[in-house]
C-alpha cells in the first residue's frame, strides 16, 4: 500500500466498482447508525494510520452508494407532495429518510476523505435543506415545510444539479497523514465536550457532527474490510450517535418554541458523557 505527502487525484478512484451486495451492506449499516445497541463493546484499542488506497476505497464505495441511490425524479415527486400536502405518508417518509441518509453519508465522505476535509457547497446545501424539511414535517411546522420544499425544488433543477455532480467527480483525496490529523482533531473536540459540566446547544451540535463523521468512517471501513474490532467501533459509536440524536430532537423542539433557549447551557446526559469518556480511552495517545 502506498502513501505520500501529496493528495491523490482521480486515478485513485478509477478502480472497479464494488459488488451491489457490498453497497447494500454499507447502506444497512448507515440505516442503523443512530440505534443504541446495549450490547456494543469498545475494542481494546484502534489505530489512526491508514494508507491512501484504503481511504480511496472508502470514498469510492460512498460515492457508488450515493450514485446508485440518488433518484432525482423520485425526490422531486416527494417534494411536490410536500408542497401540496405539507406532509408525507409513512411510506414516503421512509423513502425521503433513505435518500437523505445517502446524502448525509456522502457528505461525510467528502469531509473525511477529501483533501479539503470540508463539505462541498451544493452537496451541503441540499443535505441541510433535506434535514430542515424532515424536521419540519415531523414536528408539524407546515409553513416551514412549504418554504424548505420550495428551496429544495429549486436546488434540484438542472444548473444546481450540474454543480452537485461536478463536486462528486472532481474531488482531490486526502493523504494518510492529513487523515490522521483530522481524527486527532475529532478526539480533541470530543474531549472538550466532556471537560466541562455543561454545554451549549451549539457545542452539542458541533460535537454531534464529529460523532456522525466517526460513525460514517467506521461503518464504511467495516464494510469494505470487516473485522470484529471495526464492527464493535461502528456499533459503539452508533449508540452515542443515537443518544445524541434523541437529545437533538428535544433541542430542535425547544428552539422552535424559544430560540433564545438554544444558546443556553445544559447538563450533558450522564449516559452520553460516560460513553464518550470511554471512547476517548481507546484512541491513540489518550
Amino acid at each position: 500500500m502506498t502513501d505520500t505527502t501529496r493528495p491523490m487525484n482521480r486515478p485513485a478512484l478509477d478502480a472497479s466498482p464494488f459488488p451491489p451486495d457490498q453497497c447494500q451492506a454499507l447502506f444497512d449499516a448507515v440505516l442503523i447508525d443512530d440505534e443504541v445497541d446495549d450490547d456494543a463493546r469498545l475494542p481494546a484499542a484502534i489505530r489512526f494510520d491508514y494508507a491512501q488506497d484504503e481511504l480511496a476505497a472508502c470514498f469510492r464505495i460512498c460515492r457508488q452508494l450515493w450514485y446508485s441511490g440518488f433518484d432525482r425524479d423520485r425526490l422531486v415527486g416527494l417534494v411536490a407532495k410536500l408542497v401540496r400536502d405539507r406532509d408525507l405518508d409513512d411510506a414516503d417518509r421512509l423513502r425521503f429518510k433513505h435518500m437523505r441518509a445517502k446524502f448525509k453519508h456522502f457528505r461525510y465522505a467528502h469531509a473525511l476523505y477529501g483533501a479539503a476535509h470540508a463539505y462541498p457547497a451544493m452537496l451541503n446545501r441540499i443535505t441541510v435543506t433535506m434535514g430542515k424539511l424532515q424536521d419540519a414535517y415531523r414536528n408539524g411546522r407546515r409553513g416551514t415545510v412549504l418554504r424548505e420544499a420550495a428551496i429544495l425544488r429549486l436546488l434540484l433543477t438542472r444548473l444546481p444539479l450540474g454543480g452537485l455532480y461536478r463536486e462528486a467527480d472532481r474531488i482531490m483525496l486526502t493523504t494518510g497523514a492529513a487523515f490522521r490529523k483530522l481524527l486527532e482533531k475529532d478526539v480533541r473536540s470530543l474531549a472538550m465536550i466532556v471537560a466541562d459540566d455543561t454545554v451549549t446547544g451549539h457545542q452539542f451540535h458541533v460535537t454531534r457532527k464529529v460523532v456522525g463523521r466517526q460513525v460514517s468512517f467506521w461503518d464504511t471501513l467495516r464494510t469494505i474490510a470487516p473485522t470484529p474490532d471495526r464492527y464493535d467501533m461502528s456499533r459503539s459509536l452508533s449508540a452515542i450517535n443515537g443518544l445524541m440524536g434523541d437529545l437533538h430532537d428535544v433541542l430542535v423542539e425547544r428552539r422552535a418554541s424559544d430560540r433564545a433557549s438554544y444558546g443556553q447551557s445544559f447538563v450533558l446526559p450522564a449516559e452520553i458523557r460516560g460513553r464518550i469518556e470511554a471512547l476517548l480511552t481507546i484512541y491513540p495517545g489518550q
